[in-house]
């Protein structure tokens, strides 16, 4: 799955799922992701799952949906759900939610973690935590943006 890349951001809001976009039934794959997105959001009962956003950049008008966000008074926590494709989820983070991110929320720090059900594709294993908090403390005081390894078992 692609993903848009911003450019030249101008405007960013929340909105509603938009009505022109199909609700289609997934299959396979991206049904089993779906189903591991909304395990995490049921394990993170604070976390907003798949708000949407409306934005215009030089490429025109777009959407995109956020899967989780923990909305802090100093921060904004994006987590990206994805079962293998940790590198697809770090630039997705990188190159569509947070400038949306800093344009919703000006006053407030975003900080991203890629959830992942299999390590089989991180390259970066010194980026992996296994706990939510560890995982957020990693990305705000370092920087980066970390795997948060959760087999939806055990605590978050």
């Amino acid at each position: 799955m692609t993903f848009r890349s911003i450019v030249g951001l101008h405007y960013a809001a929340l909105c509603l799922r938009p009505a022109h976009l199909p609700k289609g039934r997934p299959k396979g794959a991206k049904a089993a992701g779906l189903r591991y997105e909304k395990a995490l959001a049921a394990a993170i009962p604070r976390a907003e799952h798949g708000q949407w956003f409306e934005f215009t950049d030089l490429n025109g008008p777009g959407h995109c949906q956020m899967d989780l966000l923990i909305v802090g008074n100093k921060r904004v926590v994006i987590l990206e759900c994805k079962l293998t494709d940790v590198q697809t989820g770090r630039a997705q983070l990188e190159d569509l939610y947070f400038p949306i991110a800093r344009q919703v929320w000006p006053d407030k720090k975003p900080l991203g973690i890629v959830a992942a059900r299999h390590l089989s594709k991180e390259n970066q294993l010194e980026l992996v935590e296994t706990t939510l908090k560890g995982a957020i403390l990693r990305a705000e005081t370092q920087e980066v943006i970390p795997t948060l390894h959760w087999i939806e078992r055990g605590p978050i």
